[in-house]
């Protein structure tokens, strides 16, 4: 019984600790399941080298994933400093400070 309970309290313990990753490590799950495909159709291509493969989906997912979500954040950052330029001059410098504390 007393170990079935230091059994528990230690799964608990190792629940709550690794509780934070379970979002990234789901994320990265769904990214290497998407992109295995990618993977294994250059292998016969590349005479089997493995790391040249790697190498060619990492880039791949660079380009697929993460640069349009870049590009859409410079966008948004643009289109945001844009808006409070056109507040502060159409009302004043200060009128809009307070709602808007990246312009002032």
């Amino acid at each position: 019984m007393r170990a079935l309970l230091l059994l528990l309290m230690q799964s608990q313990a190792l629940f709550s600790v690794l509780l934070p990753f379970y979002g990234p490590l789901l994320r990265a799950l769904i990214i290497a399941l998407l992109f295995r495909p990618l993977y294994v159709w250059p292998l016969p291509r590349l005479s089997r080298r493995a790391t040249l493969a790697a190498l060619a989906i990492v880039l791949a997912v660079l380009t697929i994933v993460v640069l349009p979500f870049l590009l859409m954040t410079i966008g948004i950052v643009n289109q945001a400093t844009e808006i409070c330029g056109k507040l502060q001059t159409a009302n004043g410098p200060r009128a809009w400070a307070w709602r808007c504390g990246a312009c002032s």
